[in-house]
């Protein structure tokens, strides 16, 4: 059982977010089926990333959602072929979803061209690749700013400039880029960056080696890499909220005064820290008065 499936035995009558828990990949199948009085959303469970094709086929009786089912990342093109594309009602795919869902590969896509693939959500799935773009997806119609941001892209494909023979430099997409090298941002900072990405997907390295970017504090907040040493030997406009919600839970608990300080008067860290993925079930029963049981429904505590 996960931290966020005990939790939920010892409160079941807090104000959860049930469709938020139904999607909740800390939520296992057998779980659902142990607790068949929770007010579980069927759509979501059938997105649900814990969920997976053993757990279809063992219970088809399940009021399985197909539309739910497109979004789900473990069900590979050949279910849905078996399942639930029939050539007569092919509207049983959502194909915006199935574009974009990392399950499926270029030679899903190569091998059934006339499927109604969705560009533009294709251009987020994270199996495309350059290589993939510049022949057999030459003429499709690429959206810019998903495609930049895709982690399919690599930096080769960045420093090389390998797309831009057939899509343009889209550099707020771009930033967004986990696999964006910070040299390349620090040697071009006279395009338009969204210094916000950037600045939650850097390194402490970087952060600390590249002087001229521009970092931006709320991004910084948001940075799971930054430590809480640099936080306190940074005198710049830290959001807190942010803050509470990627500091590690025993180094806020330390340092509780420190946060309770930045916050207003009316604010309770816990309401932030219900985010945090950090959070322990003893944390949780001292002060399940003040828990924000909906940010804790996100919350993928494994």
């Amino acid at each position: 059982m996960t931290i966020l499936e005990e939790i939920i035995d010892r409160y079941p009558s807090k104000s959860w977010n049930w469709n938020r828990l139904s999607t909740n990949p800390a939520i296992s199948f057998n779980f659902i089926l142990d607790h068949p009085s929770f007010q579980w959303d069927t759509r979501g469970v059938s997105m649900n990333a814990s969920i997976h094709e053993n757990d279809i086929l063992a219970m088809r009786n399940y009021a399985w959602n197909l539309d739910g089912l497109c979004f789900n990342p473990n069900l590979g093109y050949q279910f849905y072929l078996r399942f639930m594309i029939n050539p007569v009602e092919v509207f049983h795919i959502n194909w915006v979803a199935l574009s974009s869902n990392p399950s499926i590969t270029t030679l899903d896509i190569i091998e059934n061209a006339q499927q109604p693939w969705e560009d533009i959500f294709l251009s987020a799935n994270p199996n495309m690749t350059s290589t993939f773009i510049l022949n057999e997806g030459r003429n499709r119609k690429w959206y810019p700013p998903s495609v930049w941001a895709n982690p399919g892209i690599q930096e080769r494909d960045i420093l090389k400039g390998s797309l831009t023979a057939i899509i343009e430099y889209n550099y707020r997409g771009l930033s967004s880029n986990k696999n964006l090298p910070m040299v390349y941002v620090n040697d071009n900072m006279e395009h338009g960056w969204n210094f916000n990405s950037i600045s939650t997907n850097a390194t402490m390295h970087d952060v600390e080696q590249f002087r001229k970017i521009a970092w931006d504090a709320d991004g910084l907040s948001m940075n799971k890499n930054i430590s809480f040493d640099y936080v306190l030997s940074h005198d710049i406009k830290w959001n807190v909220r942010s803050l509470l919600t990627v500091v590690n839970a025993e180094i806020i608990i330390d340092n509780i005064d420190w946060f309770k300080q930045q916050l207003d008067p009316s604010e309770r860290v816990e309401t932030y820290m219900s985010s945090n993925n950090s959070i322990t079930i003893e944390w949780i029963d001292e002060h399940k008065d003040f828990i924000d049981w909906e940010r804790l429904s996100n919350n993928q505590l494994v």
